[in-house]
Protein backbone atom coordinates (compact mmCIF):
# COMPACT_ATOMS: atom_id res chain seq x y z
CA UNK A 1 0.00 0.00 0.00
CA UNK A 2 1.12 3.28 -0.72
CA UNK A 3 1.84 6.00 2.12
CA UNK A 4 -1.16 8.59 0.03
CA UNK A 5 -3.91 5.79 0.71
CA UNK A 6 -1.98 4.75 4.63
CA UNK A 7 -4.65 6.91 6.19
CA UNK A 8 -7.60 5.37 4.94
CA UNK A 9 -6.35 1.62 4.98
CA UNK A 10 -5.95 2.55 8.73
CA UNK A 11 -9.39 3.81 8.97
CA UNK A 12 -10.67 0.94 7.43
CA UNK A 13 -8.87 -1.50 9.61
CA UNK A 14 -9.90 0.34 13.04
CA UNK A 15 -13.59 0.70 11.59
CA UNK A 16 -13.79 -2.73 10.48
CA UNK A 17 -16.03 -4.75 13.04
CA UNK A 18 -18.65 -2.25 12.46
CA UNK A 19 -18.49 -2.03 9.02
CA UNK A 20 -18.75 -6.27 9.14
CA UNK A 21 -21.93 -5.86 11.13
CA UNK A 22 -23.75 -2.85 8.91
CA UNK A 23 -22.20 -2.88 5.46
CA UNK A 24 -20.76 -6.83 4.95
CA UNK A 25 -20.29 -7.83 1.28
CA UNK A 26 -20.73 -4.54 -0.08
CA UNK A 27 -17.78 -1.62 -1.01
CA UNK A 28 -16.75 1.20 1.23
CA UNK A 29 -15.15 4.33 -0.21
CA UNK A 30 -12.71 5.84 2.67
CA UNK A 31 -11.37 9.24 2.33
CA UNK A 32 -8.68 10.21 4.96
CA UNK A 33 -10.30 9.20 8.21
CA UNK A 34 -13.71 9.44 7.42
CA UNK A 35 -15.97 6.42 5.82
CA UNK A 36 -18.14 8.20 3.07
CA UNK A 37 -20.26 5.73 1.83
CA UNK A 38 -21.32 2.03 1.17
CA UNK A 39 -22.30 0.85 -2.26
CA UNK A 40 -23.34 -2.24 -3.97
CA UNK A 41 -20.39 -2.51 -6.47
CA UNK A 42 -16.80 -1.07 -6.78
CA UNK A 43 -17.88 0.97 -9.68
CA UNK A 44 -20.31 2.60 -8.16
CA UNK A 45 -17.87 3.43 -4.95
CA UNK A 46 -15.64 4.92 -7.81
CA UNK A 47 -17.62 6.96 -9.49
CA UNK A 48 -19.18 8.51 -6.57
CA UNK A 49 -16.50 9.78 -5.57
CA UNK A 50 -15.00 10.95 -8.75
CA UNK A 51 -18.15 12.59 -8.44
CA UNK A 52 -18.03 14.05 -5.14
CA UNK A 53 -14.55 14.64 -4.46
CA UNK A 54 -12.91 14.95 -7.49
CA UNK A 55 -9.51 13.83 -9.12
CA UNK A 56 -8.01 13.22 -5.66
CA UNK A 57 -7.15 10.04 -3.94
CA UNK A 58 -9.79 7.65 -2.12
CA UNK A 59 -9.82 4.01 -1.33
CA UNK A 60 -12.32 1.78 -2.09
CA UNK A 61 -13.04 -1.94 -0.66
CA UNK A 62 -14.68 -4.40 0.06
CA UNK A 63 -15.61 -5.54 3.39
CA UNK A 64 -14.95 -9.00 4.14
CA UNK A 65 -13.97 -10.79 7.36
CA UNK A 66 -11.33 -12.52 5.03
CA UNK A 67 -9.35 -10.99 2.62
CA UNK A 68 -8.21 -13.75 -0.15
CA UNK A 69 -4.97 -12.91 -2.00
CA UNK A 70 -4.80 -12.37 -6.07
CA UNK A 71 -3.36 -15.22 -7.55
CA UNK A 72 -0.28 -14.44 -9.59
CA UNK A 73 0.52 -16.52 -12.31
CA UNK A 74 4.44 -16.84 -13.21
CA UNK A 75 5.40 -17.49 -16.20
CA UNK A 76 8.29 -20.12 -16.74
CA UNK A 77 11.40 -18.59 -18.21
CA UNK A 78 11.56 -21.90 -21.07
CA UNK A 79 7.97 -22.04 -22.03
CA UNK A 80 6.63 -19.97 -24.90
CA UNK A 81 5.52 -16.51 -24.31
CA UNK A 82 2.06 -17.65 -25.10
CA UNK A 83 1.76 -20.01 -22.13
CA UNK A 84 1.87 -16.55 -20.09
CA UNK A 85 -0.91 -14.44 -21.07
CA UNK A 86 -4.42 -16.15 -19.43
CA UNK A 87 -6.17 -17.72 -21.93
CA UNK A 88 -4.48 -16.75 -25.09
CA UNK A 89 -2.55 -20.31 -25.55
CA UNK A 90 -6.48 -21.83 -26.30
CA UNK A 91 -7.43 -19.16 -28.43
CA UNK A 92 -4.37 -19.30 -30.31
CA UNK A 93 -4.50 -23.38 -30.58
CA UNK A 94 -8.05 -22.67 -32.25
CA UNK A 95 -6.80 -19.78 -34.30
CA UNK A 96 -3.83 -22.16 -36.05
CA UNK A 97 -6.29 -25.07 -36.57
CA UNK A 98 -8.80 -22.88 -37.83
CA UNK A 99 -6.63 -20.95 -40.33
CA UNK A 100 -3.44 -23.23 -41.34
CA UNK A 101 -5.16 -26.52 -40.97
CA UNK A 102 -4.38 -28.72 -44.00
Amino acid sequence: MTEVLSQELKTYEANLESLLGAHEGKFVLIHGDRVLGAFDSQMDAITWGYRELGNVPFFVKQVVKVDVPLSIRICRPWAPWWTCAYGLAPRLKRHLRRNFAA
